[in-house]
Parts: structure tokens; sequence; C-alpha cells
């Protein structure tokens, strides 16, 4: 399978929080009840877009990863999407 990243834009925002709310249903429901689903999806699970947000180059040697969170849509769920993406220090 092969994946094309790139930087989302504001204009993904929609797609994202769609895409946000598919995964954590489909793929969280055998780990969470519906209700902790749910509680995430309005606070802790969505697009990341504060401006005050640290964005600068991480040194793998000394800096903790950054990835708050990683959300696939079920049918890509368990195709190497996340391996897809090299680590920081594989560069």
């Amino acid at each position: 399978m092969q994946f094309q990243p790139r930087t989302a834009t504001r204009v993904d925002r929609p797609d994202l929080q769609l895409l946000i709310a598919r995964s954590a249903r489909a793929l969280g429901a055998g780990d969470y009840r519906p209700e902790q689903i749910e509680g995430a999806l309005q606070g802790a699970f969505g697009v990341d877009s504060h401006a005050e947000r640290n964005a600068r180059e991480l040194d793998p040697k000394t800096d903790a990863a950054k990835i708050r969170a990683f959300f696939v849509d079920r049918g890509c769920a368990h195709r190497g999407v996340g391996r897809s993406f090299p680590l920081a220090g594989d560069r």
C-alpha cells in the first residue's frame, strides 16, 4: 500500500475531524466504552491547531517524540500506515 504523506492545511480540518471520529469509534470500541470515546472526541481527540505549539525540529538523541495521537480509517488499520512514516532517528 502506497501513502503520500503531506502537511495538512486548514481546508483539511473537516475531513480530519471526521476521520478522527470514525477511527476512535471503530478502533477504540474494543478498549473503551462508548461514553469514554465520545468524551475524548469532545476534548482530547481532535485536530491539533494550537498556535502556541512549538514546531521546532526535534533531536532524537535528546528530545521525546511529540506524536499526540495517530488516527487511521478502519479500512487502513493494520496495513502498515504507521510504519510507513520514518521515525525521527531514521532520517
